[in-house]
């Protein structure tokens, strides 16, 4: 449940840490997924500087798919 803001001078008179104010009912996101064509690594991995570069190539990846999701968006929270 997400928490507005808390009472915190209430909380002190009753004697409690924090008092949170809560919404009855979780609020709707709107959300969406962007999926990328699926990778594929050819070649054995021989060392750590192969592992790094794959990672590498699989960040670049979300990376652009963040990126194509944030110039898809429209709203406040661009």
């Amino acid at each position: 449940m997400p928490t507005p803001f808390h009472l915190k001078r209430l909380a002190r008179l009753l004697g409690m840490p924090y008092l949170p104010v809560t919404t009855p009912l979780p609020l709707p996101a709107k959300v969406r997924l962007y999926f990328g064509k699926p990778m594929h690594f050819s070649g054995p991995i021989l060392g750590e500087e192969d592992v790094a570069e794959k990672v590498e190539q699989v960040k670049t990846e979300i990376d652009r798919l963040i990126q194509q999701g944030l110039q898809a968006r429209s709203g406040w929270f661009r």
